[in-house]
């Protein structure tokens, strides 16, 4: 197996491993043009079989001397963690949120 043929393996295998484990990824970044900062947010979710999930959200922004420059800095602006329950009745499926607490900083 060539080296090529390895490091795409390697960098698809998070892909397939995600899949199997029904994890949601999620990355963001925002920028504010009227106060020059950055903003980033990584979401992490998952849901067992049960029904039962969580999620983990990050919040961060660029800091320091110069805002205008994306990930400079990095300065925790929060974090979020869910939980939450999914079940079906009939068609519908309902996903309430069972607990939110969020953590500004």
């Amino acid at each position: 197996m060539g080296s090529i043929m390895r490091k795409t393996l390697f960098l698809l295998l998070p892909l397939v491993v995600t899949n199997a484990h029904a994890v949601y990824v999620g990355v963001r970044h925002e920028y504010l043009d009227d106060s020059k900062a950055n903003y980033d947010r990584a979401y992490i979710a998952h849901r067992f079989a049960n029904g039962v999930g969580f999620a983990i959200e990050a919040i961060s922004k660029s800091g320091g001397d110069d805002t205008n420059k994306a990930f400079n800095d990095l300065e925790t602006q929060g974090n979020e963690y869910t939980i939450s329950y999914q079940f079906k009745t009939g068609d519908v499926v309902w996903q309430p949120d069972f607990f939110t607490w969020r953590a500004f900083l």
